[in-house]
């Protein structure tokens, strides 16, 4: 007897489906992509490893040279479980697919739905829940907020997957992992992205572009703001993710990531951050630190950090950046790419 494949962003979310589809299958989408590679490769497979890789923190970085060897490795990783049974798609009547409108969720769906135009499911019908609010919710940050209740009245609105979201999810899946990110905002301005089923993911990647260095300090739209924070007094690492938070129109970074975030800002070439601990900032991911000893670092802007904020200096060659937003490798060693906010451009620096 088939049943139903609910696939979602995450566990909060896959637990509160378990709830009350319990005779149904619930993978959750594990994987934070609104950071790190994705490199144009040929396989889920292969994404995934290179994926798995980045995720496990031994390896950061990963260069383009690195991510090559990864390719031909033995294709069992921590995501094989998860992409064979998304493999298994067309056992089931229906896919029921369950996001929201963050840019981590609107990747995640661009992923799926570009798997699903690959591998179509013939006998299986593929549905899509996305919403950005819900109604008695005054500030709604996503579906893993809602109660089982909630989560359940949305499944009468679910909506049959269009062959053209399909062919736009694939579209802007490839040009998201291309080296040159140009293409894909010069394809966003085409679309008039809410007549379309994925009314979200324009404004979504309006965010990931400003994730890129900005023309006019260097930074990006994350590292100014925590500058921002640490100079009007935030200046505990909990509190400082919790405040950033704040400052985005939906979710963005997690507290991990935050974190790395500030680690990077302390440990440039010309630190934008100082910690007040003797070994400097320690993100609770790379070491045993104690909560209570990660709890009382507290930070505050070098003098460059005071000057960027302030728009005296440039920030530019103060990060050696070696780090992948999709398929764009950044590396400071070579141009490049950058986000004007006024021009509303990607350019690439000389």
């Amino acid at each position: 007897m088939k049943r139903t494949l609910h696939i979602t962003n995450g566990d909060s979310a896959a637990n509160i489906i378990k709830t009350f589809s319990q005779a149904d299958d619930v993978l959750p989408w594990r994987d934070p992509m609104h950071h790190g590679p994705f490199p144009l490769t040929s396989t889920l497979d292969d994404i995934s490893r290179v994926r798995i890789e980045y995720l496990s923190g031994k390896n950061n970085a990963l260069t383009p040279q690195a991510i090559e060897p990864l390719l031909s490795l033995d294709s069992s990783h921590d995501f094989t479980e998860r992409d064979a049974l998304l493999a298994r798609s067309n056992d089931y009547d229906e896919v029921v697919l369950w996001f929201e409108h963050d840019l981590l969720d609107q990747l995640q769906l661009l992923q799926l739905l570009s798997w699903y135009c690959a591998n179509p499911i013939e006998n299986t019908t593929l549905s899509l829940i996305c919403i950005d609010h819900f109604e008695g919710i005054d500030l709604f940050r996503g579906i893993g907020q809602l109660s089982s209740e909630q989560m359940e009245s949305l499944l009468p609105t679910r909506e049959v997957v269009a062959p053209d979201t399909l062919k736009l999810a694939e579209l802007c899946w490839q040009l998201f992992r291309q080296p040159d990110p140009t293409p894909l905002q010069a394809q966003c301005e085409t679309i008039e992205f809410s007549t379309t089923q994925l009314p979200f993911l324009g404004k979504a990647l309006h965010r990931y572009f400003e994730e890129f260095p900005w023309v006019s300090d260097g930074l990006s739209r994350t590292e100014r703001q925590l500058l921002t924070l640490v100079h009007q007094g935030v200046t505990q690492p909990h509190t400082l993710f919790v405040e950033n938070m704040n400052l985005e129109s939906c979710l963005y970074a997690g507290d991990w990531r935050t974190y790395s975030h500030i680690a990077q800002l302390c440990e440039a070439v010309q630190p934008l951050l100082a910690c007040n601990a003797e070994q400097g900032f320690r993100h609770p991911a790379s070491s045993a630190l104690p909560v209570n000893e990660f709890q009382a670092q507290t930070l505050r802007l070098t003098e460059l950090g005071l000057q960027a904020l302030k728009g005296e200096k440039s920030a530019f060659n103060a990060i050696a950046r070696n780090e992948w937003l999709g398929g764009v490798y950044l590396d400071s060693t070579k141009p490049l790419w950058c986000w004007d906010s006024r021009a509303g451009q990607l350019y690439q620096s000389v």
